[in-house]
């Protein structure tokens, strides 16, 4: 075996294959039309319905490249119900009336450090961590015989 030769550390077999093109094989796109048609109340009715959709194999989501960070919609919505909810009854409860909207705009306040603090975060995490895991990936394989999977570079 040559010094050049590509093969897996494991097996040493050169049955192998960079995560990118394992995943693009375990990948597919769908779309589906649907049409129907009736009597609705004596007066003819039709609809037509388009979908979209992604399957991905198990072995492609185990090698699908990393994903960035973003704020999904239930992470927005289960921070207003358990996090900027009770953080405004607290601030209301407590401040005085004689304050007026004073409350509101605190907690407007809060709850925009919260959301700098969140993006910050993300956008941090983004720009340096996740270019390291992206290098790796793409210079991820695996061995097709033994299923071992490696980085090369």
């Amino acid at each position: 075996m040559s010094e050049n030769e590509f093969v897996c550390p494991q097996c040493h077999s050169d049955n192998v294959q960079n995560f990118a093109l394992v995943y693009g094989q375990n990948v597919s796109q769908s779309q589906n039309k649907t049409f129907g048609g009736g009597v609705i109340g004596g007066d003819l009715a039709s609809g037509v319905a388009v979908t979209n959709g992604t399957s991905v194999t198990g072995l492609g989501q185990a090698v699908a490249q990393p994903p960035q960070k973003s704020r999904n919609k239930l992470y927005v919505f289960l921070m207003w119900i358990f996090g900027y909810t009770p953080i405004y009854l607290v601030l209301a409860s407590i401040l005085p009336k004689a304050l007026g909207s004073a409350p509101a705009i605190l907690t407007l306040i809060i709850l925009g450090v919260i959301e700098y603090k969140i993006r910050k975060g993300i956008s941090t995490w983004n720009k340096e961590v996740w270019p390291g895991l992206y290098d790796e990936w793409q210079h991820s394989y695996l061995c097709l015989k033994c299923g071992h999977s490696f980085v090369h570079r």
